[in-house]
């Protein structure tokens, strides 16, 4: 199965060097579309204000 990397991703983690370390994982991946969240209230207003289209989320 084929996986588009050029889909919206957004990582959610309140710990900044998790954040770090998953966007590095990801860009390793050739992954470059990707967004964070702090916490999950600022995920879910990414979601509700239209700006999330994304193809996944990773949350903590």
């Amino acid at each position: 199965m084929a996986v588009d990397t050029n889909m919206r991703v957004l990582i959610v983690d309140d710990y900044k060097t998790m954040l770090r370390i998953m966007r590095n994982l990801l860009k390793q991946l050739n992954f470059n579309n990707v967004e964070e969240a702090i916490d999950g209230s600022e995920a879910l207003g990414k979601l509700r204000d239209g700006e999330g289209d994304y193809g996944l989320i990773i949350s903590d």
